[in-house]
């Protein structure tokens, strides 16, 4: 599981379609180096999830990044 993740900067509609898009550029890379897509999943949760304080220069950079998640299914 790749999940995107936005600061609270902005409007939530946009910060959701950030967080998908940067989750989505980052399985495209990941399948551009010969990852098989059908193992990559996305998901966007804009600034749901933050990393730091989101009241300082600082924490709004930690909060925009991709995170990953091992999914392991039966």
């Amino acid at each position: 599981m790749i999940i995107g993740h936005t600061d609270r900067t902005g409007a939530e509609a946009t910060n959701s379609l950030l967080s998908q898009s940067r989750a989505d550029a980052v399985a495209s890379e990941l399948e551009r180096e010969g990852i098989d897509r059908k193992f990559l999943q996305t998901k966007g949760v804009g600034p749901s999830q933050p990393a730091a304080p989101g009241d300082t220069d600082q924490g709004r950079m930690l909060n925009r990044r991709v995170s990953f998640s091992v999914v392991v299914s039966k």
